[in-house]
């Protein structure tokens, strides 16, 4: 960890919708109440990015600034859509966006390694997961 470690604060890490690029921006609307209780709000949305990449700043954080006291993943929206085609597949990894395939075993597996790195490297941290499908997604896809 840092000497410029933050004790104490509460992590947004996604895609776009975590920056609020595309639509309202959700986590400037909890930064005030999380700041209120005395947490530093660290938010890391890039637009695009399926659960891999995500996955792959996750570690990073952990390391720059220790455990957080909780932890918000915004991950799955752009798995779906790159699961649509394979040429939107392919923009999404000529993109830098994925480096693995979008399906939903490899999304599964992607959100399990981060569970498991946040339970082992931040045991007390609260984890919220949020992954919305895209509107039109069919009940048996």
């Amino acid at each position: 960890m840092s000497t410029n470690s933050v004790s104490k604060y509460v992590l947004f890490i996604g895609a776009s919708h975590t920056l609020g690029q595309f639509g309202a921006n959700w986590v400037q609307l909890l930064e005030p109440t999380i700041k209120s209780l005395g947490f530093k709000v660290v938010v890391d949305g890039v637009n695009g990015e399926l659960a891999d990449t995500i996955g792959a700043r996750l570690g990073p954080h952990l390391q720059r600034h220790g455990p957080p006291a909780a932890v918000i993943i915004w991950a799955g929206t752009n798995n779906v859509i790159a699961a649509y085609s394979p040429s939107i597949a392919g923009f999404y990894r000529r993109g830098g966006k994925t480096k693995r395939p979008a399906t939903l075993d490899i999304y599964t597996e992607e959100m399990t390694a981060m569970l498991k790195q946040l339970q082992q490297q931040a045991p007390s941290c609260k984890v919220f997961l949020i992954a919305l499908p895209p509107i039109g997604e069919q009940l048996d896809h």
